[in-house]
């Protein structure tokens, strides 16, 4: 069936309708699932909808919810080059379009900082915040100063055409691609279940520039150049073991910055979860959250 198509995947009496959009920015791939009062799903890096079904689907238990694949993975990439300011407007767009007035946000890792800029680009539209293990500043980054001296080189050095062409080839070179995967993964601190190799060998070179840009903004943003704090109640939902973020910095930066903030903590050694999950795992590891819209 076409992606152009609407299809439909049947799962705990909730079906995901997954349909395509135009928009002005891009033509955005989305899925929809649930009833209730809407709930836009802001991706991480590399999401996509079908490693993402579970949690569309918790979420649905309480919201009318909405995820869609960012543009450069699976909805088409911006004119221009890739921004979380692009992203926000996007958002907008998206729920004008849908005629969505009021709506709460949700983001994961690097979705925090998405939905971080569209919470500050479309204040009194949004409603509740949710962050899950969320990026929100460059200071909860728990790499140490060598690790984040090497990953700002790698990122300032794909800015060059020639060196992203490089890559993309490199990648896609049966001897030397896999050490390049390997150097990733350590780097990144990626869990090993994490099947990126997958991916990107799969990934368009387009891609590969969008990735570059959101690991810039990752390693650069701050929360205090934006329009803080925040009139929006925040859901913080974070492992205290996280590897790749500290808990406490970005609790204490989330408190700081948002007029309320509810804290659920757990206590997994992962930063993403190693497996897709199940809407029956999530029920039973977070079904008390929902309590809490």
């Amino acid at each position: 069936m076409s992606r152009n198509l609407v299809t439909e995947a049947k799962m705990k009496n909730k079906k995901v309708i997954i349909k395509d959009i135009n928009l002005p920015l891009t033509r955005l791939h989305y899925a929809k699932c649930g009833s209730g009062p809407p709930l836009i799903i802001v991706p991480a890096t590399m999401s996509y909808i079908s490693a993402w079904t579970g949690l569309i689907q918790f979420m649905s238990q309480k919201f009318t919810t909405y995820f869609f694949e960012l543009p450069g993975y699976g909805s088409t990439p911006f004119k221009e080059n890739f921004s979380s300011e692009l992203i926000a407007k996007t958002v907008k767009t998206f729920a004008d379009k849908l005629e969505i007035k009021n709506f709460s946000i949700m983001g994961f890792s690097f979705g925090g900082i998405l939905t971080l800029k569209a919470v500050d680009y479309l204040k009194d539209r949004v409603d509740k915040v949710i962050l899950l293990s969320p990026c929100v500043s460059k200071r909860a980054i728990q790499f140490s100063r060598r690790r984040l001296i090497i990953a700002r080189l790698i990122v300032l050095s794909f800015k060059n055409n020639f060196i992203r062409e490089s890559v993309f080839k490199f990648i896609h070179n049966k001897r030397f691609g896999k050490h390049f995967v390997l150097f990733i993964r350590k780097l990144g601190k990626i869990e090993e279940t994490i099947p990126i190799e997958k991916i990107l060998i799969k990934m368009p070179k387009y891609t590969l520039d969008v990735l570059a840009y959101q690991a810039n903004e990752v390693l650069n943003f701050e929360i205090s150049n934006l329009n803080v704090p925040f009139n929006n109640d925040c859901c913080f939902v974070m492992s205290v073991n996280d590897p790749i973020l500290n808990f406490n910095k970005t609790e204490k930066i989330i408190r700081k910055n948002f007029k309320s903030c509810f804290v659920h903590k757990f206590y997994y050694p992962y930063h993403q979860m190693p497996e897709n999950p199940t809407v029956d795992w999530l029920n039973n590891e977070y079904g008390e959250l929902l309590k809490y819209f």
